[in-house]
């Protein structure tokens, strides 16, 4: 099926509604591989993009939205500016709410 998002921007999305989320959740809601999750947090995190923290055995994912995108075209686009639709769309309830992550992957 396609899509114009980038696996980049979904998992942006998917943090945003869910900051504890498993790797491997975040894989299959996403159809890509754990590998593909794994670079993907990785590069976000060293671009400044996201925080990944500790919480017991689990990560915690903190989406920092004042950062700017990073693209030339669009320089004072932040990444809170991409990710308001997606969180007004689903007002998301709580972080931990399971259905607004089934609702994401629905939606992605």
């Amino acid at each position: 099926m396609y899509s114009c998002l980038s696996n980049q921007l979904a998992l942006l999305m998917m943090l945003q509604v869910r900051s504890e989320i498993t790797t491997r959740e975040l894989a299959l809601s996403l159809g890509i591989t754990e590998r593909a999750v794994h670079r993907i947090l990785k590069d976000l995190a060293e671009n400044g993009l996201i925080s990944i923290g500790k919480r017991g055995y689990r990560n915690l994912y903190t989406v920092h939205a004042d950062s700017p995108i990073g693209h030339p075209a669009f320089p004072s686009l932040t990444v809170g500016d991409m990710l308001a639709p997606v969180r007004d769309r689903l007002a998301v309830p709580s972080k931990g709410s399971s259905s607004a992550v089934r609702e994401m992957a629905v939606a992605v």
